[in-house]
């Protein structure tokens, strides 16, 4: 810039960020992490639990639909034969998907987005599964779908003398648990110590604790 008939040149000073001011810094952003992660944690767990009920819901109707059609619930657990509820053909038709899927890990809604474990576990086939979710073994258990044994019959809807109250599926470790001891050996309390409970009448609950009373499903309190 010329002036007078002199040229001045304007110069930017250009100074190094002190220590202090890089403190400051770092302090404002640990702040901030602060404030804002807990916040963030909290919208995680919300989004993963809604995932999961979501999830519950689903799997509940399935087993409604499935009891309209075959006029009882899918066998939970067939003994001595392949076929559990969560690979039953006819069940997982109504998903319109195969085992293979269920192998792979690409049923989605057979996932809870809160399981630690990774959705993996040892089956007694010996096959790998993805499944975060266990059904009520009192629902039915035998060879078949169509085992006439007293203590194996599956279920029919109308045996079901509560249904808003008879918990059907939940977060598990294992693809069934036992009311008998309140599922102690399968269940997972994985949100915040509270789980994730499916009833027979498809309404879903957050639970610490689940209901072992057997005259929700048998009236006389046993199976005929």
């Amino acid at each position: 810039m010329q002036l007078n008939g002199r040229i001045r040149m304007v110069r930017s000073v250009r100074r190094g960020v002190t220590l202090v001011e890089m403190l400051v810094g770092i302090g404002i952003t640990v702040l901030l992490i602060a404030l804002i992660f807990p916040g963030l944690k909290r919208s995680m767990e919300t989004a993963s639990g809604a995932r999961c009920v979501s999830n519950l819901r689903q799997l509940a109707s399935l087993f409604n639909m499935y009891a309209q059609e075959k006029g009882r619930y899918p066998q939970i657990y067939r003994v001595g034969s392949s076929g559990h509820w969560y690979y039953n053909a006819d069940f997982l038709a109504l998903m319109n998907t195969t085992d293979a899927e269920v192998w792979a890990g690409r049923v989605k809604v057979y996932l809870c987005p809160a399981d630690k474990d990774g959705n993996k576990n040892i089956s007694i086939d010996g096959k790998t599964r993805f499944l975060s979710y266990g059904a009520n073994i009192m629902l039915g258990t035998g060879e078949s779908d169509v085992d006439t044994s007293p203590n194996y019959r599956a279920i029919a809807p109308p045996r079901v003398s509560a249904p808003s109250k008879l918990i059907m599926l939940l977060d598990a470790r294992n693809f069934f648990f036992n009311p008998a001891d309140n599922g102690a050996s399968a269940v997972s309390f994985r949100h915040g110590g509270r789980l994730h409970a499916a009833f027979t009448d498809g309404h879903v609950e957050s639970r610490e604790e689940i209901d072992s009373d057997p005259s929700l499903l048998w009236p006389d309190g046993v199976p005929h």
